[in-house]
């Protein structure tokens, strides 16, 4: 099945879904390897190019799958028969929408990183195109997006790898479907 039901997310989904995870992982782990070369080092700049364009691709990636997540319903939640369970339900909605936030906030602050060289610098797309500034924003962009970006990354593998242990929770403590409706 290509769309969600109120059991089961649907093959776009669980893409989507799937992709996002291997791409942050790729990310947070390329971050860290470009954070430990020196300025000047051979794979400096190629790094950084390959960090700017998979995160541009991520902005779409992300878009689409925001998109296709208001055009599709959910699935049902476990069974609130409890007040924990109500809590943990509210708990799934409120970290989901957080991680939604939270990958703007890195796009945002990345895309401001990868234009620091003046209100007219731009960037290039897998050596393709120039993708361009769309302005200042505002002064000490660089250090201020910098900082941001880096906090924001080291938050989202935190909040994504409890949302990971959350999911095997339910499989293996909880004895629940909520992760087979994202592998199934």
């Amino acid at each position: 099945m290509i769309k969600n039901t109120e059991t089961s997310y649907g093959l776009v989904a669980k893409l989507l879904h799937w992709l996002s995870a291997l791409v942050i992982i790729f990310m947070f782990g390329l971050g860290l390897y470009m954070m430990d070369l020196s300025y000047g080092h051979p794979y400096e700049k190629s790094s950084l190019s390959l960090h700017q364009s998979i995160g541009m691709s991520f902005f779409i990636l992300w878009t689409v799958r925001l998109i296709w997540k208001f055009l599709n319903l959910s699935p049902k939640l476990a069974q609130a028969d409890s007040t924990i369970k109500k809590l943990e339900n509210f708990a799934a909605h409120a970290v989901h929408g957080l991680l939604y936030v939270m990958m703007f906030i890195m796009l945002f602050s990345g895309y401001l990183l990868a234009i620091t060289d003046g209100a007219g610098s731009s960037f290039t797309f897998f050596g393709l195109f120039e993708v361009p500034s769309l302005g200042e924003f505002f002064e000490e962009r660089a250090d201020i997006a910098g900082l941001i970006h880096e906090k924001m990354a080291w938050a989202l593998i935190v909040l994504a790898g409890l949302h990971g242990l959350a999911a095997l929770k339910h499989h293996f403590i909880d004895k629940d479907d909520t992760l087979r409706k994202m592998t199934r």
